[in-house]
């Protein structure tokens, strides 16, 4: 699995500044023009990708885990956010900061904000737990014009954990990229270590005018830096499909 995960990064990818570069779970700096609005969809189906392939499609008539956000761009490079994952029922507000360090070259991304999700008890089958949830990533401008790094840190109240990420963005082309992400398992509080094996997902990004569209391939259904710094159980630690879909919209 090390090595495969090697070889993915080697040839996969972590977006530069500017709309059309993004990822799926590492949340690199963006430079989106005031008064944009962007709305994100992303699944990640809970079969096998390769197991009984025409009995389940591969692997997506299983059931999914189910993302949706929106993020609302203000000027000086601030953001405001909000978010749902069908996994725990969780929601989420946040707000960040993106700048770009031209002399370097280097963007930075800077974002905090709280999260809900459901920690079922027996007294209290409805109980949530509510924490907070930092992080700060730093991508790198095109590397010969070809592909770009990304590295992300954070660190998850709930859980009592920091949480790590890298990205690889390579381009093939003005529209098509082939992506990569790997997020170490950490160890968090007692209660919380780290679930064994760590998550990694690829694929490919097709930028279209205002629009991402991924496809991919991930050992984990979790979404976000904070969920999959958890690591993925070595028997759950199968290769899944995935997608992604980003839109903006101008006002």
């Amino acid at each position: 699995m090390r090595a495969f995960l090697v070889i993915v990064l080697a040839a996969g990818s972590a977006g530069a500044l500017g709309y059309e570069q993004g990822m799926p779970s590492l949340e690199v700096p963006y430079s989106m023009e005031p008064g944009k609005l962007e709305l994100v969809i992303q699944h990640r189906f809970v079969g096998k990708a390769f197991e009984d392939v025409f009995d389940n499609f591969f692997g997506a008539d299983l059931g999914a885990n189910v993302y949706f956000g929106i993020r609302y761009f203000l000027p000086a490079g601030f953001e405001l956010g909000a978010s749902h994952q069908r996994s725990g029922g969780e929601y989420g507000l946040s707000a960040g900061y993106n700048a770009e360090i031209s002399s370097l070259p280097l963007g930075l991304r800077a974002g905090a904000g709280l999260f809900s999700v459901e920690k079922p008890t027996v007294e209290d089958p409805g109980n949530r737990d509510t924490g907070f949830y930092g992080s700060a990533c730093m991508e790198s401008a095109p590397v010969a014009g070809l592909f770009m790094l990304a590295g992300s840190l954070g660190y998850d109240s709930d859980a009592g954990r920091a949480c790590v990420g890298f990205g690889l963005d390579v381009s093939a082309n003005e529209r098509l990229s082939f992506i990569g992400e790997y997020f170490p398992a950490m160890d968090g509080d007692s209660l919380h270590p780290a679930l064994g094996n760590d998550c990694w997902t690829a694929g490919m990004r097709l930028n279209t005018w205002g629009h991402q569209f991924g496809l991919l391939l991930t050992n984990s259904t979790a979404m976000g830096l904070r969920s999959l710094a958890a690591g993925v159980y070595a028997v759950d630690d199968h290769v899944r499909l995935g997608f992604y879909v980003r839109r903006q919209i101008g006002f």
